[in-house]
């Protein structure tokens, strides 16, 4: 039995999605669309469909989406809550997947050990402690939720994982509904 986790790093401009089985890569995509308001979000949605639809697994144990960062504001807020929505909508629906959503300075910490750091840590200690090469931060946030989400996945299935104990402390503060 495999363990399937999609990790999703959604954005306006640049939206990682990786799909990882047993904790290792097997897609990864990068999504940009140039289009505007409602047609932006409608083409990003449609690309996440089809890059799952089409991807390399048969089934999704798990997604794990990074929460907002609350230092955005006005219209993006708006539409990057529509754009989340929809793509929960899209993956209940079709896949009838667990949702985790993890907040950046969680997700920051689970990667580097610290809350507060900037995205070229995240590419740095994701090649460093995973011994996977990533060139795009969108790449790393989503590689890094879908690591979560599979520790999460692992430990409550009481599966054998290495984490250390920052790691361990996170995956504790989601099992009790803890956010950072």
């Amino acid at each position: 039995m495999s363990v399937n986790i999609i990790g999703i790093d959604p954005s306006l401009t640049a939206t990682g999605i990786v799909c990882l089985s047993d904790g290792k890569i097997v897609d990864k995509k990068l999504i940009v669309s140039k289009k505007k308001d409602i047609e932006r979000l409608l083409d990003i949605t449609n690309q996440i469909t089809e890059f799952i639809d089409h991807g390399k697994v048969s089934k999704i144990d798990m997604n794990v989406i990074e929460g907002f960062a609350f230092g955005a504001r006005g219209q993006s807020m708006f539409d990057l809550g529509m754009l989340s929505g929809i793509i929960r909508q899209y993956l209940y629906k079709n896949w009838q997947c667990r949702f985790l959503v993890i907040q950046p300075t969680m997700l920051k910490k689970f990667i580097t050990g610290k809350g507060n750091c900037e995205k070229s840590l995240i590419l740095k200690e994701t090649y460093k402690r995973y011994k996977v090469d990533i060139d795009d931060d969108n790449i790393a946030d989503a590689y890094g939720l879908a690591m979560v989400g599979y520790a999460k996945f692992c430990i409550d299935n009481k599966i054998d994982i290495k984490l250390n104990k920052i790691q361990k402390e996170i995956i504790q503060k989601i099992n009790k509904g803890g956010i950072e």
